[in-house]
C-alpha cells in the first residue's frame, strides 16, 4: 500500500489529505504492533504465574517418630502404599 501511494504520490494522483491519512495509517499500524507484543508477553507472564502456582499434594515419607533431617530410604512399593493410605484418609475426612 505505502508502494502504491509513493508512485501515486510521485505521479502528483495524491492530495495532501490523502498524505495525513497515510500517516494516520502508519501510526495506528505501528500502535497495533506494539499492543499484540505486549499481549503476547503477558499472555506468556500470566501461563508462567499459573504453572508456578500449581502446587502438587506432597507425601509424607517418614513417620512422626522419626527424625526430621534422617535419610530417608524407600522403594517404589512404599511410596505407593503411603499414597493408599493418604488416599483413604482424604476419603474418610470428607
Amino acid at each position: 500500500m505505502r508502494r502504491t501511494y509513493r508512485r501515486l504520490h510521485d505521479e502528483s494522483y495524491i492530495n495532501n489529505e490523502t498524505a495525513v491519512l497515510m500517516r494516520v495509517d502508519k501510526k495506528l499500524t505501528v500502535g497495533n504492533n506494539i499492543l499484540r507484543k505486549e499481549n503476547e508477553g503477558l499472555r506468556g507472564a500470566i501461563f508462567e504465574e499459573k504453572r508456578k502456582r500449581k502446587r502438587k499434594r506432597t507425601l509424607n515419607f517418614y513417620n512422626k517418630s522419626e527424625q526430621e533431617g534422617q535419610a530417608l530410604f524407600f522403594s517404589f512399593k512404599i511410596a505407593r502404599a503411603l499414597e493408599r493410605v493418604a488416599a483413604q484418609e482424604e476419603v474418610e475426612i470428607h
